[in-house]
């Protein structure tokens, strides 16, 4: 994988449910979407303004549930890349 990487500390990270990306979230407050295909980050959210503890995939794998020190949980529609 390259592509800029996060900034501080990697809390979680969660496989999408068909294998081809991974979700990372870190101390930074960012989620990052990294593709295997493209060995590559494809997306950064950064909607938390705390650091970001724990993500998931929906089964689809479509969206991207995450929680944060910011007492916020955020719902990411990843095709769009936007919060929904």
């Amino acid at each position: 994988m390259s592509g800029e990487g996060h900034k501080d500390w990697v809390a979680n990270l969660d496989f999408h449910p068909k294998g081809s990306h991974l979700s990372t979230c870190s101390g930074d407050s960012t989620i990052k979407i990294w593709d295997f295909l493209k060995a590559s980050c494809v997306a950064t959210f950064d909607s938390h303004i705390h650091p970001v503890w724990s993500t998931s995939w929906h089964g689809e794998g479509n969206f991207l549930v995450s929680g944060s020190m910011d007492s916020t949980c955020k719902l990411f529609d990843v095709p769009m890349e936007k919060v929904r």
